[in-house]
């Protein structure tokens, strides 16, 4: 059986910051073909709380999303920072910027590494 994976052709660096890294690609594929450009897009580990009051209410905010020019409901959530000890921590932190809540206690957690939205 031939290999279906794609042979990396070039790849150019086109942003690279805290927010996100973008790279236009082009690849051969096992027929011969080629695409391009395919941009790869990552962004940094992530975490979000899916915090319920007491009384059972599910607590979004509103954010504004300028790609979608539209406010959205979300749950509260952002990058991991250098500086948090933990995902724990991390989801603990942007609840309170982000809401003022805090946990009482914390049932679950689950990374969001380096997320790559076109994989």
């Amino acid at each position: 059986m031939q290999s279906k994976k794609w042979r990396l052709i070039q790849s150019e660096q086109l942003v690279k910051d805290r927010w996100a890294d973008v790279r236009k690609n082009a690849y051969e594929k096992a027929d011969g073909t080629t695409i391009e450009p395919f941009y790869i897009y990552g962004f940094p580990d992530y975490a979000t709380a899916l915090a319920i009051t007491r009384d059972g209410k599910v607590i979004v905010e509103k954010v504004y999303r300028p790609g979608l020019d539209v406010i959205a409901l979300e749950l509260p959530g952002g990058c991991v920072d250098a500086a948090d000890p933990s995902l724990e921590a991390a989801m603990s932190r942007e609840l309170l910027e982000e809401t003022g809540y805090r946990f009482d206690h914390l049932l679950f957690s689950m990374p969001m590494k380096k997320l790559k939205c076109n994989y």
